[in-house]
């Protein structure tokens, strides 16, 4: 079930490429597309940042994943690529990424991406 991980060039092309991922596979991420702007938002970085620290964005991750386990979030982008480790992040919103990847496919039971 492991799927390769894309590759996107800037923060915005990431956000854009998530959003458009998840539309493919069937789970629209209502509420990461408003807060996002749909990837156009002033201060993207600092939006999707808060976002990976508010538990109710994770909790919504645990739930979509169970239905969709193909869904393509930033945190994976973040940690699994050149583009995150490199990327717009504090070292505590990557941390907190780390751990929301692997609650995620703790959950699954394998990688979800590669």
């Amino acid at each position: 079930m492991t799927n390769q991980l894309p590759c996107p060039i800037t923060f915005k092309e990431a956000v854009s490429e998530v959003i458009e991922r998840n539309k493919r596979v069937g789970y629209i991420p209502s509420r990461f597309i408003s807060a996002a702007q749909g990837g156009y938002a002033d201060k993207l970085v600092q939006i999707c940042a808060t976002l990976i620290h508010r538990d109710t964005a994770i909790e919504a991750l645990q739930k979509a994943i169970s239905g969709y386990p193909d869904i393509l979030t930033l945190e994976d982008l973040t940690i699994r690529s050149e583009y995150g480790r490199e990327g717009s992040f504090d070292e505590q919103s990557v941390r907190r990424t780390e751990a929301t990847v692997q609650l995620l496919d703790q959950q699954l039971g394998c990688q979800r991406w590669r």
